[in-house]
């Protein structure tokens, strides 16, 4: 019986079972953190780019961030 060894950087690229689970846990609690109230206000200022809100930007880029993440976590687990 012939099993495959992964190198190095294939097992961090694509990391898997028990350790794909924590990082999506991981960056579950970090998206959670970056939407937390007392850190959103740091962000609420009167700056705005565009006419657009300072708060309203970093609103939708870490929603943004969220999606590409979630996206690229099942694009991983759906290789193998």
């Amino acid at each position: 019986m012939h099993i495959a060894k992964k190198t190095a950087q294939e097992q961090i690229i694509m990391p898997t079972g028990t350790n794909k689970r924590k990082l999506l846990a991981l960056f579950g609690i970090f998206i959670f953190l970056l939407l937390n109230p007392p850190l959103m206000q740091i962000v609420n200022r009167e700056a705005s780019l565009g006419g657009v809100p300072a708060l309203v930007l970093y609103i939708h880029l870490v929603w943004i961030l969220a999606i590409a993440g979630l996206y690229a976590f099942s694009r991983s687990s759906s290789r193998e």
